[in-house]
């Protein structure tokens, strides 16, 4: 122990307020932690039990109040940031934004956040009310309006009015100039306003979008969280009171921020992983916090590392933050199996009514599992549920559940498994997500975890900390005395701190590091004065100064510390090796941010033991359980945590209860305790790649942890590539897509970004193995539309997966990318007039791009150079080639040992079996599909017509083209590929309910016929380019059409892009979607074959000659019915530099359809306005040269509508 000296000879007191429970320690007048758990309430605000608690441990009677004469002081860590987000119990709050931009936040990023639903959820907003303001400055931080006070104060008289207290204001560009913002909160603070938080203030990053997201968070949990912290000083007095903030750094109660209370609980248990496991001596830590809900995680090197972006539930957070990833997997995940496949997740029973066992009506989750199975033992529950609040929880309930669950499945084939087997895989289903969310951080950051300690804390970790480590590959796991109040620990372990960071966007040159070197030192006086240093010793203050430097282009930033040029330069290019596996060399590195953290390094405290009597004799086993591990039930002792004496070691299986928490030691694995009380638990026997019985027997089970792990490859893949990509297209608007394909070319699992790049891509992928013999060490390319390609910038890159050189191929990895130009007539390689396919670019056809390890860029260029339209950014079509190149190599290293683990044979059966599970899926979907057929036509008088035969005795659906028009002389060809994903989407639709891989099983029920020659089947050299964005899109409605699933959507992608010699960009822009039988159409959203983002205003002006004047919802747009269309938007961008304009787009001339009595949904319109103000109405296809001042206006169309309402309104 540690003693204390005089002046700390008072009491300390640490709090974590959760979901369910709220944690206390108090450090007591002898050095010595003692733990408490209070149930914490429905009422944030209920703190009075938590105070009593605390009175009662430091002797006081009931009518005496805390001081500071007995409690030094008390730190607290709350969920109620976050808990006033996701339940809406935040101030009050008016936005003020530019004018022209008041509805960026029901826009944001234009994307849907499920991709295979038609009915789409309304984007989340926080405020009460927008409101306009006159004022821009341009990127450069140049005024171009004055800010208009005599508007803005009779927009705030109105809002005061309104009751309203709590003001965000957001100005485009202010992280440059902030100025105008300054004055609009001078004018503000006139009012009687509680609360005003500025754009400025509380980011200095670019990103307009999430900028004002964080801002308008701010000022609607600012205000909530000041009455809490009001609430608190009733009962501290004049007791010190400390609030955790996000960033792992305490502050003082009355200076904490809305936005900087999000993680605050979450972050204690990082910083208390981080301390209790450099005292074990260990540096290199994964935190593995499993509770009832969720599983947070986190890496760690010794200290703590930021992220800057968070979300929560569509709301993008802006701010330091502790890098802590969420994975829905908790004890709470509710479990299901619906007659083809076991489910767990996303959904979570939470607290009311809870797991099954609590008998309160709840569904089964994995606590249930656990229970069951026998890792958790009734006899340990408190007696606190029940309808009357008094019993412990029931097995015998959960075994009957578990009963009635496969008995009650609409199985295709019967279940070769027992409740116990189901039960058992549904923890290894949880336990993949979980390792999968600890891969994901690990490919971030580039790390390799195998080498890692596995720091596990929460109340379910313990029960699955072995599983997960075996399946990362880690050998040890620490799980400290106190684990199950480790938040609570490292609230009291962390200091008080400021983070600050700045978005610098400019090249990393030496003077310009100079420069920086000037920022800091201002940065470093402003954090001084905000901290009131004349509270501390100015010994004990920590200062870290960080860059965040990225190569010019690319959109992930690395942090580096400041230093020397040279140093900076060398610690960049080794952390982006280690990462990626290759630098750029000649390509200029950028500063993205600068970062600062000032850290008051308050006493540490040596020991964190419970006072409490240790059993000093010999461990024996007295108790046994029997639980059923790996398919077989076996008897193994049951001890608790303080039996095991220090460095005796145990032997798995073994259960361990005490300190809350139940530690599962599985076979293979001994523990021991250190010399501070932690328990070490480490792998003793090597782990086999053999499956269990249960694994070997049962197909259902391991089909599904083989379809979840390729579905997280595939997911990893496409983090490399955003992060390594270098076009806008590709790191800002996610146009790409990663997928995983058996040995012939069949697609099994997909990262699903864009959806008409996914059923299209295992085209490519059987043409290229028809055309060659695919080798080991070689990489392919291909854009050819007429092999499986979509339109000339998507290139598909294709790697062949073998076990070793000798084997037979075993899998294939493909990346798709839309290259922001790769040739053609107009710049960004989207001509609206091509007639042909060499207008549009440069053919790619089954290249070889890597052989033998070696990039064949000359091959490349050379091929570029023969082209009748060549690339106008070589360099970066390269750079994200290169990207591409890195992200199928890390799919493949990752499906090796995928084939390592099942063995080559086995492998293929379960690629079959994953097959078979989409069929079956598709097959109960399309049972109850009535004939149907349905004809569209776009602007330029084509038609697409579709019959749809439900042939139920064969179990197949029938999708005839034949009456869509012939090849066309335009552009709006669309290769067969793109029909094929088209099909695969709409069927994907229909079980959008199910959580299934999309795979290329979904088709085999599935005939699609379409004549030679046809639109939907063009033949080379037919023009291509709007087949991919335009013709897919009607294609989607005519289907849905025919199936009378949902009205007309906007039926476009409205492209849009411009370019000159010196600059390139393409962009989609979203409209209405269509109303469906009981749902209405959204607005401002990208819709069926497309889902890329919107790039965001300060981004695009930053990045291109061009001023983003307007993006706003076109209101009343959409189609009436009983069901309402939803509404598109009006997007205007003036032209600072000459350009040349293309637009590709539909329904300017036809409407979007209506269905079953709907109205048609409002045509969208392309208009030129002219430096002079003079308007030119574009048609659907155009391109147009523009002149400086010149301003194009894109009105997108709104969705039909569904429904006859006025029968609804007579009936």
């Amino acid at each position: 122990m540690f003693p204390r000296t005089k002046n700390q000879n008072k009491w300390r007191f640490w709090i974590d307020r959760g979901g369910t429970f709220t944690d206390i320690i108090g450090y007591d007048l002898f050095g010595n932690i003692k733990t408490f758990k209070v149930l914490s309430g429905n009422d944030h605000y209920s703190i009075s039990p938590v105070f009593e608690t605390i009175s009662q441990v430091v002797g006081l009677e009931s009518n005496e109040l805390l001081s500071s004469k007995i409690i030094e002081e008390i730190r607290v860590g709350t969920t109620l940031g976050t808990n006033a987000l996701l339940e809406r119990k935040g101030s009050k709050t008016a936005f003020l934004v530019t004018k022209g931009f008041e509805d960026i936040l029901r826009i944001s990023h234009q994307t849907r956040s499920s991709l295979f639903s038609l009915s789409i959820k309304e984007r989340p907003l926080l405020y009460t009310s927008c409101h306009g303001i006159n004022e821009r400055m341009d990127s450069n931080g140049s005024t171009i309006s004055s800010l208009d006070t005599n508007e803005l104060n009779q927009e705030l008289k109105q809002i005061e009015l309104s009751g309203i207290k709590s003001i965000a204001i957001a100005f485009m560009n202010s992280y440059k100039n902030p100025s105008h913002e300054t004055m609009a909160k001078e004018v503000a603070l006139n009012y009687s306003f509680d609360n005003i938080s500025t754009s400025h203030e509380v980011s200095k990053l670019i990103g307009f979008v999430d900028r004002c997201s964080t801002t308008v968070v701010d000022a609607y949990l600012t205000p909530t969280v000041s009455k809490y912290v009001e609430k608190l000083k009733e009962f501290t007095g004049d007791i010190p009171l400390m609030i955790m903030q996000s960033n792992g750094g305490l502050v003082e109660a009355f200076k904490l921020k809305g936005k900087n209370s999000i993680l605050s609980g979450p972050a204690g248990g990082v910083v208390g992983a981080i301390e209790t496991s450099m005292q074990s001596g260990r540096k290199k830590v994964v935190c593995f916090d499993m509770g009832g809900t969720s599983t947070d995680v986190a890496h760690c090197l010794g200290k703590i590392e930021y992220r800057s972006k968070t979300e929560i539930e569509g709301i993008s957070i802006v701010a330091p933050m502790v890098d802590i990833h969420t994975v829905a997997a908790g004890g709470g995940s509710v479990v299901n199996f619906d007659g083809v496949q076991l489910k767990v997740g996303p959904t979570s029973a939470g607290s009311e009514p809870g797991p099954a066992c609590y008998r309160r009506g709840g569904p089964l989750t994995i606590t249930d599992c656990n229970l069951l199975l026998g890792f958790l033992n009734p006899e340990y529950f408190p007696k606190c549920f029940g309808k009357d609040k008094n019993q412990t929880v029931d097995r015998q309930l959960v075994r009957t559940e578990f009963e009635k669950l496969i008995t009650s499945s609409n199985s295709h084939q019967p279940l070769e498994m027992n409740i116990y087997q189901v039960a058992e895989g549904f923890i290894k289903i949880a336990n993949e997500k979980m390792a999968n969310a600890i891969k994901k951080i690990s490919i971030d950051k580039g790390y390799d975890v195998r080498s890692y300690s596995l720091s596990c804390y929460g109340g379910a970790a313990g029960q699955h900390c072995c599983d997960v480590a075996d399946l990362l590959g880690v050998k040890e796991i620490l799980i400290n005395a106190n684990a199950s109040v480790l938040s609570a620990l490292g609230i009291g372990l962390a200091n008080e701190k400021k983070v600050l960071e700045e978005s610098i966007e400019k090249i990393f040159t030496i003077n310009e590091l100079e420069h920086l070197v000037k920022k800091f030192d201002s940065f470093e006086e402003k954090l001084k004065n905000e901290m009131d240093l004349k509270r501390f010793d100015q010994k004990n203050f920590s200062i870290k100064k960080l860059v965040n430097l990225k190569y010019l282009g690319s959109s992930e930033p690395i942090l580096v510390e400041l230093s020397a040029w040279g140093e900076m330069k060398q610690e960049f290019q080794k952390k982006f090796q280690s990462q990626f596996g290759f630098i750029e060399p000649t390509k200029e590195i950028f500063i993205s941010s600068i970062l600062i953290e000032m850290t008051y390094m308050g006493e540490k405290i040596g020991s964190f033991l419970q006072s409490q009597k240790i059993d000093s004799s010999l461990l024996q086993y007295k108790d046994f359980q029997k639980v059923f591990e790996n398919g077989t039930w076996k008897q193994i002792p049951l001890i608790k945590f303080e039996s095991i004496v220090d460095q005796s070691i145990v032997q798995g299986p073994v259960i361990i209860t005490g300190g809350h928490t139940t530690v599962v030691l599985k076979t293979g694995w001994e523990v021991f305790k250190n010399v501070i009380g932690d328990l070490i638990l480490k792998r003793t026997v090597a782990q086999k790649n053999s499956q269990t019985r249960d694994e070997s027997t049962n197909n259902l089970l391991v089909t599904t942890l083989f379809g979840n792990r390729l579905t997280a490859i595939a997911e990893q893949m496409g983090m490399v590539l955003k992060k390594t990509a270098a076009s806008v297209n590709i790191k800002e608007r996610n146009d790409f897509s990663c997928a995983i394909f058996d040995a012939a070319g069949n697609l099994l699992a997909n990262a699903p970004h864009i959806p008409v790049h996914l059923g299209s891509m295992s085209d490519s992928v059987k043409t290229l193995l028809k055309s060659r013999s695919v080798k080991s060490g070689e990489v392919y390319l291909t854009n050819n539309p007429f092999n499986g390609g979509t339109h000339l910038p998507d290139i598909t890159c294709i790697t062949p997966v073998f076990l070793s050189v000798n084997s037979e191929i075993s899998f294939l990895v493909a990346s798709r990318g839309h290259h922001a130009d790769i040739g053609g007539k107009t710049p960004g390689s989207m001509p609206a007039k091509s007639s042909s396919i060499e207008e549009e670019g440069v053919l790619i056809n089954d290249m070889t791009i890597v052989r033998d390890g070696k990039f064949l860029e000359i091959q490349l260029l050379d091929l570029f150079a023969e082209s009748l339209h060549s690339p106008r950014n070589e360099s970066q079509n390269i750079f994200d080639i290169k990207a591409q190149i890195a992200a199928n190599q890390k799919g493949a290293e990752e499906l090796v040992f995928t084939i390592k683990h099942h063995g080559i044979e086995k492998n293929k059966i379960l690629c079959n079996e994953l097959l078979n599970q989409g069929k079956k899926l598709v097959q109960d979907s399309i049972k109850n599909i009535n004939d149907g057929s349905f004809r569209i036509q776009l602007d330029n008088g084509i038609s697409i017509a579709v019959l749809i035969k439900n042939d139920i005795k064969n179990k197949k659906l029938i999708f005839d083209f034949t009456e869509t028009d012939s090849q066309h002389e335009s552009n709006f060809n669309a290769p067969s590929a793109i029909t094929k994903a088209c099909v695969l989407y709409v069927l994907r639709c229909l079980i959008e309910d199910k959580d299934i891989p999309l795979n290329e099983g979904c088709l085999f029920p599935v005939e699609i016929k379409i004549p030679s020659k046809n639109l939907l089947n063009p033949s080379y050299p037919a023009a291509v380019v709007a087949g991919n964005v335009e013709t897919s899109q009607k294609i989607v409605d005519c289907l849905l059409g025919a199936l009378g699933l949902q009205a007309g959507s906007q039926g476009t992608m409205n492209n849009f892009s411009f370019g000159n010699a010196k600059v390139q960009y393409y962009e989609t822009i979203c409209g209405g979607t269509g109303a469906g039988p009981n749902f209405n159409g959204s607005d401002a959203t990208q819709s069926h074959m497309t889902n890329s983002r919107i790039t965001d205003p300060e981004i695009l002006e930053g990045n291109f000659p061009v001023l983003l004047q307007k993006f706003s919802i076109r209101r009343n747009c959409g189609g009436k019915g009983k069901y309402i269309g939803g509404n598109g938007v009006t997007r205007e961008i003036t032209f600072l530099e000459p350009m040349v304009v293309s637009i590709l787009s539909n329904c300017r001339t036809i409407s979007p359809h209506g269905l079953n009595g709907g109205a048609s949904g409002v045509r969208g319109e392309n208009i030129l306005i002219s430096a002079n103000k003079t308007e030119t109405i574009l048609q659907s296809d155009c391109e147009i040269n523009v002149s400086t001042g010149d301003t194009l206006k894109i009105k997108t169309p709104g969705g039909g509508g569904y429904g006859n309402l006025s029968k609804e309104i007579c009936g």
